[in-house]
C-alpha cells in the first residue's frame, strides 16, 4: 500500500493532470533567447489544444485545497549550461487521458524547432 520511494498523496476527485518534462541538449545557435521563445511557442501551441480541460482541473485543485495560488498551468522552458553545452528543460501540463498523445506532439514540435534552429547555426 505504501512505498518507501513513492510520495504519499490524495487524489482530488475530477483532477487528472500532471506535469511532464524533457531535457535536451541544444545545438549551437547565435541567439538562444530566440530559440527559447520558439520552443515555448511550439510547446504552448500543443498545450493550448488541451487548455480548457487543464484550466478546469487547475481550478478544481484551487477549490479543493487550502492553496489559493496553485499557479498557471502553462508550459515553461528553462535554459541552463551543463558540461559546456546549453540545455533546455521543458515542462508542460498534460491531461493524463491524453498524456501519450501530448508527449508525442510536444516531441514533434520540439524537434521541428530544433531542426529549424540548427539550420541557422554557425558553421565550424
Amino acid at each position: 500500500m505504501f512505498q518507501a520511494s513513492g510520495g504519499l498523496f490524495k487524489q482530488i476527485p475530477g483532477v487528472n493532470i500532471s506535469w511532464h518534462e524533457m531535457t535536451l541538449t541544444l545545438p549551437v545557435v547565435k541567439d538562444y533567447a530566440a530559440l527559447k521563445d520558439r520552443l515555448l511557442a511550439a510547446v504552448g501551441s500543443v498545450s493550448s489544444q488541451y487548455r480548457e480541460e487543464i484550466t478546469r482541473q487547475t481550478q478544481e485543485i484551487q477549490r479543493s485545497t487550502a492553496v489559493a495560488a496553485v499557479g498557471d498551468a502553462s508550459p515553461h522552458v528553462q535554459m541552463h549550461l551543463a558540461d559546456g553545452r546549453m540545455q533546455a528543460l521543458i515542462r508542460y501540463p498534460v491531461h493524463l487521458e491524453h498524456a501519450a498523445e501530448i508527449d508525442e506532439r510536444v516531441s514533434e514540435a520540439v524537434l521541428g524547432v530544433i531542426g529549424a534552429g540548427s539550420e541557422s547555426s554557425p558553421k565550424s
